[in-house]
């Protein structure tokens, strides 16, 4: 310790006064020296350290007096001894999961001190391994899948520690080994789940049981259905038509045979059962549901017109024609066939059935036919209407060809009649409404009041006074009557004479009748197929397909498509509007001559490789001229 005083022998007396020992016994060693000032009359104390001078014999008694206390673990046992003096008790610190420590009883966690007195007990952890049977059922319940799961247990044992003031309880453990479930358990498993017994694959179980594999197996498996086949029918005709196998050989062959247009004759077996619908076998899954099997079809074998159906197996036909096979009726068309013009002398040819002409059609002559028609020639000045497709391996010239229904009332005048029927509709539904509430409202009136705020009537009747012309005699008469009832009772005074939602329905009705006939005509789809035509109508229920140079001034209307097929093919004027699509080699005229082309689908196209001025393109609606520059090329 450090005393101020005035000298050495100062410092000692104090220094006495606190150790209370002999003077011999004191230690003084001066730090800072005492000073004076003004010739001793100010005097400053000085600073020095003291101590007592311990012998060896009073070190090794107070090193004695003052032991730490120890704590050991030893074989999983604990042993303690207590401090000595002011020496530390021992502790121990618990920080693991793999044992329970308790001191006199009370479970102790985190640091503790402990005597010599205190019981301390260690109870190691015992984690018992376990062992665990899964059953997966697929989501089409078709499979059961067994899985294994295993996991060792584990018994902890508490480490040795060396001697120390405070320790830490650390642990180890030994690996407890898992065992296998039984092969009893496995398929009480799996009964328990749900899965048939009779479906348990045993041996599978057992594999598993010794492999041991945690991969899991499959150990049931349901039966698919098996679907049954539907039966079979055998056509023995060719159903179009195909080029004549003479013209490869040497001989001699008429050039207007270069097609062969399948017949048969009286007697000929046109279709045979060639295999019987194959019944399903029902499936199950491991559950026991069964799943139904689709049965075998027993497609049927139909006979129509020209054709008798024979024990049920197959169809002989009755009369000489071209086979025909339609929504899985087999009949047979009568062909006629003209081995001339059809000419003056002739004259018109209306047939049941297909006609072909192995010349012309000329003079003003009109060919119909319910069936396909097929010219070996051309049509010069003349009509031909057929309900199937029309082949003409000439020119068209001056002519009219019709393939199906009236395809004009069916693509132009229909989806404008369907919006005045849309528009009766919900006007006659309005005035059922008004009859039941009417608000001092006449029904006349109401209707008056409704039909005057849309254009969708008059412009029908002003767009159909236009179509009139153009449609043949029976469409003309037909579509007549529609319009003169549309103009005569839904526009102008003659509304007033509605005073009933039933007089609409009328209306309505007569409308849809039409549109149903319309629909009807033009169900079979037939295209009009042709090399070259000049200042003609070309009208197709399907496609309208020239396969030769082109067309000059006609007007060509297809429900579906117009298509040229070559590329140097050449559409000079007229009108060429069609459902779907044209694909043109060049459109329009270097003369000058104006060429209007449309497409009345939304999404339809119109193609060209090459384009003249004076086009008019009409896609959507969106009108469009072409202009092209000096060196052709479109602006």
């Amino acid at each position: 310790m450090e005393i101020s005083a005035y000298s050495e022998e100062d410092a000692l007396d104090k220094a006495l006064q606190v150790f209370r020992c002999e003077r011999e016994r004191i230690n003084v060693v001066p730090i800072k020296s005492p000073t004076s000032r003004f010739w001793g009359l100010i005097k400053r104390q000085g600073v020095y350290r003291v101590s007592m001078i311990i012998n060896k014999e009073e070190k090794e008694s107070e090193k004695t007096d003052n032991q730490d206390g120890r704590i050991e673990i030893s074989q999983g046992k604990i042993k303690i001894i207590d401090p000595t003096g002011t020496g530390r008790y021992p502790s121990l610190v618990v920080d693991n999961d793999g044992v329970e420590v308790y001191i006199n009883g009370e479970r102790i966690i985190g640091t503790s001190f402990v005597r010599e007195s205190d019981w301390v007990e260690i109870r190691s952890k015992v984690i018992q391994p376990s062992t665990e049977v899964e059953v997966e059922i697929s989501r089409d319940k078709m499979q059961a899948i067994l899985r294994i799961k295993r996991k060792p247990g584990k018994k902890y044992f508490v480490k040795d520690t060396k001697p120390r003031n405070r320790i830490f309880i650390r642990t180890g453990y030994h690996e407890i080994p898992p065992s296998l479930p039984s092969f009893e358990e496995c398929i009480n498993r799996l009964i328990d789940a749900g899965v048939l017994m009779d479906l348990i694959d045993m041996e599978a179980i057992k594999q598993l049981l010794d492999t041991g594999s945690e991969e899991g197996m499959i150990v049931a498996q349901g039966h698919k259905p098996i679907h049954g086949v539907d039966s079979e029918i055998q056509y023995l005709f060719s159903r179009t038509s195909y080029r004549n196998p003479a013209l490869n050989d040497k001989g001699r062959v008429d050039l207007l045979d270069h097609t062969i247009i399948p017949t048969v004759k009286v007697g000929d077996i046109l279709a045979i059962r060639s295999l019987p619908a194959i019944p399903g076998r029902d499936g199950i899954t491991v559950t026991g549901k069964r799943i139904k099997a689709r049965p075998g079809k027993e497609k049927p074998l139909i006979a129509g017109k020209g054709t008798i159906l024979l024990d049920d197996s197959k169809i002989v036909a009755t009369m000489d024609g071209r086979p025909h096979l339609e929504r899985g009726v087999v009949s047979v068309i009568p062909v006629l066939i003209i081995p001339k013009d059809v000419d003056i002398s002739t004259g018109n040819i209306s047939f049941d059935g297909d006609v072909i002409v192995k010349g012309n059609v000329i003079q003003g002559t009109k060919v119909t036919a319910e069936g396909d028609i097929t010219i070996y020639g051309g049509i010069y000045d003349s009509s031909v209407y057929g309900k199937g497709d029309i082949r003409v391996y000439g020119n068209i010239v001056r002519s009219k060809v019709v393939s199906g229904g009236d395809i004009i009332a069916h693509i132009i005048i229909l989806p404008e009649l369907k919006k005045v029927l849309d528009l009766l509709d919900d006007l006659h539904n309005r005035v059922m409404k008004l009859g039941m509430n009417r608000n001092g409202v006449s029904i006349e009136k109401f209707v008056f009041r409704s039909l005057q705020k849309t254009d969708v009537i008059k412009q029908f009747v002003r767009n159909g006074k236009k179509i009139l012309p153009v449609l043949d005699d029976d469409g003309r008469t037909e579509f007549s009557k529609i319009l003169g009832m549309i103009n005569n009772s839904l526009i102008g005074l003659n509304v007033y004479k509605i005073n009933s939602g039933k007089r609409l329905r009328e209306i309505a009705n007569i409308i849809r009748d039409y549109i149903d006939n319309i629909n009807h005509i033009n169900s079979r789809q037939g295209d009009v197929i042709f090399t070259y035509s000049q200042n003609s109508d070309i009208q197709s229920s399907g496609n309208v397909i020239c396969v030769g140079k082109g067309c000059y001034q006609c007007n060509l209307i297809a429900k579906d498509s117009i298509i040229f097929k070559r590329a140097n093919s050449i559409t000079r004027g007229g009108v060429l509007v069609a459902g779907k699509k044209i694909r043109a080699g060049t459109l329009g005229s270097s003369m000058g001559i104006t060429t209007y082309c449309r497409v009345l689908d939304v999404n339809g196209t119109i193609n060209a490789l090459h384009y003249y001025e004076n086009t008019i393109l009409n896609m959507n609606g969106n009108l469009s001229t072409i202009k092209v520059n000096d060196l052709g090329q479109i602006i």
